[in-house]
Formats: C-alpha cells, structure tokens, sequence
C-alpha cells in the first residue's frame, strides 16, 4: 500500500511539474505549427467584432490553435484551454481581458466565468468537451478591443493552448466636412464627438474649423458613432466607417438650421408649473447621416428646459416627441410626433390635466372576469401597430374580484385599452382573448371615463415545424399575420417542433416560418383555430456575398440588397461583417439579383446567381465608383418606399421620410425610379451621377 501511495504522488509531481513547465514556456509554445487554425484572409489578420485589420508580424498575432500530447487517464483530468492575450501592434501581453467560451451550435457558455488574463496575459479555463467553440477575448470597450476564434471540440482531460491578439491603440483615422444643407457653406465651432459602444461613456472630442473640417483618430472597437452638435445647428449622428482617412476621401455632413419649441400650458393648477420640465426626443435614426445608415442606439437622443422658457437646439425633420414633466409624473404628452421645419420655432397649446378610467372586465357571457391584466397605450398610429408587435406596455392594471379595473390619474388625451397578452398561457385555456384595442378620451381635468371591456374568446393556431425528412426543429420562428387586423403575432418552436400562436382574432391568418440555414415557408394561410397545421422547411440553401474594394481587401459595412430574379417575393437587405461577408438563407427560388453599395458611392451589382437547393450559392462583388442622385419628399405621407431598378434589377431599396432628402447610389447612366406612397406608385427615369446634378422633389407629383 505504502508504494502505491508513493507511486501515485510521484505521479502527481511529475504532472505538476509538466503544468508549470507548459505555462513557463507557453508563450515560445505558440509559435506556428502544424494543424494550426488561423483567422486570416489575404496576409491580414481580422480581429473579429472589433473590425480591425493589421498585418501578423509575429507568431503571437496570429491566432492559433496548438494540439497538446496526450496523457494517462485524461478522462480524470479536467478539460482545459490556456489562453494568451497579446497587443496587435507590439506583442505585449495584456492583462484585465476577459475571456469566454461558448458552444458554435448551442450557443450556450461552456467555459469558466468572470475569468480575467493575468500581468503576462494568460488566463486558463476549464471547458465542457464535445463541442465547438468560440472563444472570446472581451476588452474593457474603451482600450481594449475584443477577438475571438473558432477551435474544434476537445477531448475529456485535454489541455489545448490558444493565441489572441487585441486592439490597444487608435486604429482609425477619419477626416470629415459640416456643411450647412441650404447654402453648403462651412459651419465652424460644431462640437464632434465619438459616442462610445458603452453610451455612457464620452470619447475624443474636437470642433471644426473655419473651414468646416475635422479630423479624429478613433478605436473603432470603441466607438459607436459620430455626434454633431451645435446651438444654431442642431444634432446629427453618423455612423464611423472606414474609407474617410485622407482629406479628399471627407464624410460630409449636411445640417439644417435648428429648430425650437415653446409651450402654452392650460391647467387649474396655479402653483408649480414654473418647475415642470419640457422633454423632447426622438430616435437617432432620424438623425443619422446617410439616411438609411443603421444605428444601434437604443435609447433615444433628447433634450429638455423648463416650461416656462424655451426649447432649443431641435434637429428639423426630426419625428419628436414632446412631454410635459412634473417630477416623474407625465402631465402631458404629444398624441403624434411632431416635425419642425429648419429655423422654426414651434408654439404648442396643450391642457394639462389628468383623468380616472374605470370599467368592468366581462367574459363574452357577461360575467365579471377577475385577474384580468388590462393595458393602456398613447391612441397614435405607432401604437396601434404595436399592441400586437410587444410583450409590454406604458400601463398596466389588473381587475379585481368583481371584474373592475381602474387607471389613476391618466394624462388627458386619446388611450387605447385593451387586454395585455399572457405568452405563457396554452392552448387549453379558456381565460385566453382577443386584444382588440378600444379608443378612449379623457378631455377635462378630472373626469371620469367608464369603459366596459368585453373578453373576445381568442383562437388558436398550432402545429409543427419540420424539416424535409419530418424531423421536428426546435427554435424555428414563426410569424402570423392577419387579413385585416394592423400588427402582427410571433413565435418560437420548442422541442419537437411544436408552437402556437395565441388570442388570435377570428379569420384567416397568414403564417411564415423560418429557421437557419434551411429555406422558409411564406405566405401558408389557416383560419385562426386550426390545430394541426405542418410547416415544412426547405433543404439547406444559402447565399454567401462577399464585397470587395478594387485591391482585393474585405468592406466592412457595406449594404448588401438581394431579391429573387422572377421580382416575387421579399427583397432582404444586410450589412457586411468585418469579413466583408453577408449570408442569406432564406430564398425558396432558382435564381436572386445581387447588389452591393457603400456609404461613400461605391457600388456593385450580380445577375442571376444560381441558387440551387442543397448549396451554397456564392459571390464575390468588386465595388468601384457609382453615381447617385437625390430625392426629397415632401408628402403626402409621413414615409415612403423608394426602389430604383436598372433593366429589372433593384439596384436601390429604402425609405425617405417626410421633408428629409436620401442619396439614391447606383450605376451611372439612367435608372427607374419609383416612390410608393400611400398604396400608389409614382415613376420617373433619373440619372445617377458621380455626383448629385440636382435635387429630384416629390409632392404629391414629381417637381
């Protein structure tokens, strides 16, 4: 007994002495190898989710993947990954990293947590076996970017080494120009900011010449876009993409004269209203430059003052919406967005005040319903469309036993009301009901509005998501839409397939249903109480795009658009990865139109590419200089749908509000345009440019 003790601890020593050694001579261990993983393309080297590129210099900035030997009894051992975080531009280790590992398929967290890289940059992490993973090195957003890697699963009690390299230092340089929208002069003194990822966090900041220009060196990896902000000009926001880092290469930036708001308060109240503060805000994508640039903000830019002076510094054609504050109490609000005209200044007569409403919930036999949740919501278009779309709501309240429900204190004005959704109810619940929202009005200080609200029976539609072989697929989406009814209803499947959608509105509902990597079902029509529907999903197609400049190297960021040749069904717009890469999979056709455009006017477009089930589908789009035009719609409408085709191609897709102007970026030479308002169509031929001749007017015809 004695020698075994004494074997097993030789062993022990032995392993602990084999670990040391690993980890004092890990980082000569990572030099290159044979089966290593790389995630390079064309000699550089792409940090993914930081989009910065830098040419490997050494072994330690290429990202690799080491096989380790094997040892006795490893299925005893924990199965470990050793990391090492290094600099991109000097090799250094860098410390304070986190450092995650999650499943490729599952997308679940396989690794240790809350697990930082030490003083010489490592960090060792027990992970699950038998899965692929993504390991993950997450910087602090604000000097330290972020990497990651694809390594193949391990084996119980394997210990498997891995490089990354992270972004440590400005990576970017952009140039731009703020010009003012009506007279294209220079604005001097406008204050450029790089909003952090973190929002809370301010960045670098500068301010324009008198020449209008700036200039800013940026960490891309932690910068979410550009602010522009100045008193007589109002805000705007752009997006920070590569291709503006010389001079001539300029974002420009155009701005109107800001606008102002003023409010004449009615009310009872004598006292206080001299502390009530003015709210505006509206969402950034009213204010970003390009247009159609996409933004990932999810809190709304605003601006605020007390009532009793005025509101200043709006962006004109910006849809804001405008709110009266007394402490935290919503004293009145704007029904409608509202949308000033540059150098405007706005007066609003608005009544303040509040009212009760009160009723009682019934089943459709009359009875009182108790422990029914009711909602309120602002009665404007926009939240008509969303009682169907969301989970959530401004204002809640639940009846009671005797089926009454009251609302406090609701803000004068036009409410819908209406029964909240339960998500989690099944299809065997007889308490389930339609959401059908009702108008109501509170129009004087202290009224009291009754309103009885009548429970709807709500149907259902259930059924399965399979594949091709009949095989259920869990996490399958599924949409519905009904004939007539604003909004529509969504879904996810579970395990085996199974899903419902509930408190359907009697009628027919039009189901779509789409999941990875496999062609959708669109447009499969039931009446609402089907239970035994089958959608089944197509074999694995997909459509792999890659836009490329004219040496070759990946567009971060560009718009890729892609529809089917036959002009039926859906046109899909995405936005490439730092690979330069989009991947689209939900095509049920033989053939799509492939188009790739970038902010600064570049542009590319394929024919016809071949889809054929089963494949992948794959194209690789060179842009070089196109030509643009520009379109300002002036109603009627509050938006509408641009296209502009080239011999039955969609070279352009997007929207334009009312009163703004859009760049149209296409080809050069002659286009189609149409404008789809209001349910009509409205043609015109135009020509793209290099650059804008002049401006292309919508109202109510073409000026």
């Amino acid at each position: 007994m004695r020698a075994i003790f004494l074997l097993v601890l030789a062993l022990v020593a032995a392993l602990l002495i084999w670990f040391l050694g690993i980890r004092a001579d890990a980082p000569d261990a990572l030099a290159p190898s044979t089966g290593v993983e790389t995630e390079s393309r064309g000699g550089v080297l792409l940090h993914a989710d930081s989009g910065v590129v830098a040419p490997p210099s050494s072994a330690d900035r290429v990202v690799q993947v080491v096989e380790t030997e094997d040892v006795a009894n490893v299925a005893a051992k924990p199965t470990l990954i050793l990391v090492r975080v290094t600099a991109v531009e000097t090799g250094d280790p860098v410390e304070h990293v986190r450092v995650n590992a999650w499943g490729v398929e599952t997308l679940l967290v396989l690794g240790s947590q809350a697990l930082e890289t030490d003083e010489e940059g490592f960090v060792e992490m027990e992970v699950s076996p038998g899965f692929a993973l993504l390991v993950n090195a997450q910087g602090d957003g604000r000097t330290i970017g972020n990497a990651q890697v694809r390594i193949d699963a391990l084996q119980p009690g394997e210990r498997r080494q891995i490089a990354l390299s992270v972004a440590t230092r400005p990576d970017r340089v952009v140039h731009g120009i703020v010009l003012r929208r009506d007279t294209r002069e220079a604005i001097p003194g406008v204050v450029v900011e790089a909003e952090s990822i973190l929002l809370s966090d301010g960045g670098p900041r500068v301010v324009t010449g008198n020449d209008g220009a700036f200039q800013m060196e940026l960490l891309s990896f932690v910068t979410a876009a550009l602010r522009f902000d100045h008193p007589e000009f109002g805000t705007a926001l752009s997006p920070v993409r590569a291709n503006h880092d010389r001079p001539e290469d300029s974002i420009e930036i155009l701005l109107d004269r800001a606008a102002s708001i003023r409010v004449i308060v009615a009310t009872t109240q004598s006292q206080g209203i001299s502390s009530w503060i003015l709210f505006a805000n509206t969402q950034a994508a009213e204010v970003v430059q390009p247009s159609d640039a996409w933004d990932t903000r999810a809190t709304p830019l605003e601006w605020s003052a007390s009532v009793a002076t005025r509101l200043e510094g709006l962006p004109a054609k910006a849809q804001l919406f405008v709110e009266i504050r007394d402490g935290t109490r919503v004293a009145w609000r704007s029904m409608e967005p509202i949308v000033l005209t540059p150098g405007e200044d706005r007066v609003i007569e608005c009544s303040v005040g509040s009212g009760q409403l009160e009723g009682v919930v019934r089943d459709s036999e009359g009875n009182p319903a108790r422990g029914i949740k009711i909602a309120i919501r602002i009665a404007s278009l926009e939240g008509q469309r969303r009682i169907l779309d969301a989970e959530t709501f401004d204002v809640t309240t639940t009846s009671l036993d005797d089926g009454s429900y009251r609302f406090e204190s609701v803000p004068l004005g036009s409410w819908f009301v209406f029964p909240a959704h339960d998500s989690w109810a099944s299809p065997h619940s007889n308490r389930t009901s339609v959401r059908l929202a009702e108008r109501i009005e509170i129009q004087r200080d202290g009224e009291r509005v009754v309103h009885d609200i009548v429970l709807i029976p709500g149907l259902w539609i259930a059924g399965r998501v399979v594949d091709a072989n009949g095989n259920g697929i869990e996490g399958a989406t599924v949409h519905g839409r009904h004939e007539s009814i604003l909004g529509t209803v969504q879904t996810r499947t579970l395990l085996g397939g199974a899903f419902w959608l509930a408190q359907l509105a009697p009628g027919t509902w039009t189901l779509s249903a789409s999941a990875p990597r496999l062609s959708p079902v669109i447009d499969a029509r039931f009446p609402a109480g089907t239970l035994d529907v089958m959608l089944t999903l197509g074999a694995d197609t997909r459509v792999v795009v890659e836009v490329r400049d004219e040496l070759d190297a990946p567009i971060h960021g560009a718009t890729v658009n892609i529809h089917a040749s036959d002009g039926k069904g859906s046109a899909y717009s995405y936005t490439t990865d730092a690979s330069g890469t989009v991947i689209h999979a939900d095509f049920v056709t033989t053939a799509v139109h492939v188009v790739a455009t970038t902010s600064d006017g570049r542009f590319a477009a394929l024919r016809d590419l071949a889809v054929v089930p089963g494949r992948d589908a794959r194209a690789t789009l060179r842009v070089e200089r196109g030509g643009r035009a520009r379109l300002r719609f002036d109603g009627p409408g509050t938006s509408a749908l641009v296209l502009a085709l080239d011999r039955g191609v969609c070279m352009y897709i997007g929207t334009v509000v009312n009163g703004r102007e859009i760049d149209i970026t296409g080809p050069i030479g002659e286009v189609d345009l149409q404008l789809h308002v209001n349910g009509k169509r409205h043609d015109r031929a135009i020509r793209l440019e290099r650059e804008p001749q002049s401006t292309v007017v919508f109202d109510s015809g073409w000026k």
